[in-house]
């Protein structure tokens, strides 16, 4: 660093995405359908999950989020502590970081500024603002279960009740009748 250079600061958060993540934030098992063995391999997990992650946390619709969030919450301090003026979306998308640590299922994020508060102010609200994210679309994935889940059973309500009605219908024939001669109990 040069005289008069300016230090620059980089705060990070570190999100971590393991099995006791999902349970402990999500009430969520991993291994949902299959008892006695994992549902997917960690590696296959690893190789699509955390890049896509990483694809998410360098999006600039979550840059966007990020600075909404940077604002509700700047608005929430009390005035001393608040920060003069809010990122644009442009500058959260050029200060932030995001990685990998290797052969770990952690994700650093952080952002890089001249001033460590603001830093991190920021790299907090891109924390908060992924945690977020990962609930809601959690939250929406389990309604839309649900939801197909609810129509399965009403269909098979329909069925069962169907049947039923079937099942009627032939105990009340008189003993009388002949039954259909596919039935095959009379000569």
């Amino acid at each position: 660093m040069g005289y008069g250079a300016r230090p620059d600061y980089a705060t990070g958060r570190v999100a971590i995405i393991t099995d006791r993540f999902w349970r402990s934030h999500f009430n969520a098992d991993p291994n949902v359908l299959a008892l006695d063995r994992p549902l997917l391999d960690a590696r296959d997990w690893q190789r699509e999950f955390l890049p896509t992650q990483l694809g998410i946390l360098h999006s600039r619709e979550f840059a966007r989020a990020a600075r909404e969030e940077l604002q509700r919450s700047n608005d929430a301090m009390p005035a001393e502590q608040r920060l003069r003026q809010i990122p644009t979306v442009g500058e959260i998308m050029r200060g932030r970081t995001a990685s990998l640590a290797k052969e770990t299922r952690l994700v650093n994020v952080g952002f890089r500024s001249t001033d460590p508060v603001f830093a991190a102010h920021v790299a907090n609200a891109l924390a908060r603002t992924y945690v977020q994210q990962t609930m809601e679309l959690k939250s929406r994935t389990t309604g839309d279960a649900s939801d197909w889940l609810a129509q399965q059973v009403d269909d098979q309500r329909k069925i069962v009740e169907a049947n039923e009605a079937a099942v009627r219908i032939t105990r009340g024939m008189a003993p009388a009748t002949k039954p259909p001669a596919s039935c095959g109990h009379y000569p």
